[in-house]
């Protein structure tokens, strides 16, 4: 009888993280999402569907990427706003362009202010912590240090 509830217990404790960690990835992915917003509008520009997905995928990895690649990754967005929203922000200075000698433009973005979302990881980082300390007889260590 003790088995069946310790497990049923830790069954509850295991969905409870999983719907936490649910809720705090929606939150970090509107969090990431404002910050492009925000970037845009710290530097006049409106900030509209199109924009944020070209945004979004310059700002991806650390590869630079070509107007033909764009396009590829971005088959929604037509091909002349892609054209003119890179230049939209060269000119406003949120992205580079560099010639790669083969006479194709790679365009990468400068990073972006994430302030928010790595406070939001710290947090879920310290959350991490708490939640996986070693277990104590009466139930989850707590733990007042990171």
């Amino acid at each position: 009888m003790q088995k069946s509830a310790s497990s049923s217990n830790h069954n509850s404790q295991l969905y409870t993280l999983n719907s936490t960690l649910s809720t705090l990835h929606s939150q970090l992915d509107i969090m990431y999402e404002q910050s492009f917003i925000h970037d845009l509008e710290h530097h006049d520009i409106k900030p509209t569907a199109p924009r944020l997905l070209i945004l979004e995928q310059l700002h991806r990895g650390d590869e630079m990427l070509s107007l033909p690649r764009l396009e590829q990754l971005l088959p929604t967005v037509d091909k002349s706003t892609i054209s003119r929203t890179l230049s939209l922000f060269l000119l406003h200075g949120l992205i580079h362009v560099v010639d790669d000698g083969s006479g194709a433009l790679k365009y990468k973005s400068i990073p972006i202010s994430i302030v928010p979302v790595v406070t939001a990881l710290s947090a879920l980082s310290r959350f991490m912590y708490l939640l996986f300390s070693s277990p104590t007889d009466s139930g989850w260590k707590q733990s007042t240090t990171c």
